[in-house]
C-alpha cells in the first residue's frame, strides 16, 4: 500500500532466519538492514582476516526478494573503542 511513497524496512539478522520470519519480511518489507553483519567487528574478526560470507547472506536476502538494502552505521562509540584496543595489542 505505501511502497510507492516510502521504504519499510527492518533488520537481517546474522543467523539463519526461520521460513515464517523469511516470508513477514519479505512480504511486508521492502528495506532491509544487516543487524550486526556488516558492522567492523564482523566483517574483520581478527586484524588482517575479512570475511563477508554473512553479509553476503543478508544482501542475497534482501537482492532475491527485490528489497532495497540500507547502510548501517559503521562504528558506534563502543564499537571504534573495542577495536581500537585490539590493535593496540596486535604486535
Amino acid at each position: 500500500m505505501y511502497e510507492d511513497y516510502f521504504l519499510i524496512g527492518n533488520i537481517i539478522p546474522r543467523r539463519t532466519l526461520l521460513e515464517d520470519e523469511r516470508y513477514v519480511l519479505t512480504t511486508h518489507h521492502n528495506a532491509a538492514t544487516a543487524e550486526n553483519a556488516m558492522k567492523p567487528q564482523s566483517l574483520q574478526p581478527e586484524k588482517g582476516k575479512f570475511t563477508f560470507d554473512q553479509a553476503d547472506a543478508i544482501v542475497n536476502i534482501a537482492r532475491d526478494a527485490g528489497m532495497k538494502m540500507h547502510g548501517h552505521t559503521a562504528g558506534m562509540a563502543s564499537t571504534v573503542s573495542q577495536m581500537d584496543e585490539r590493535r593496540r595489542s596486535v604486535p
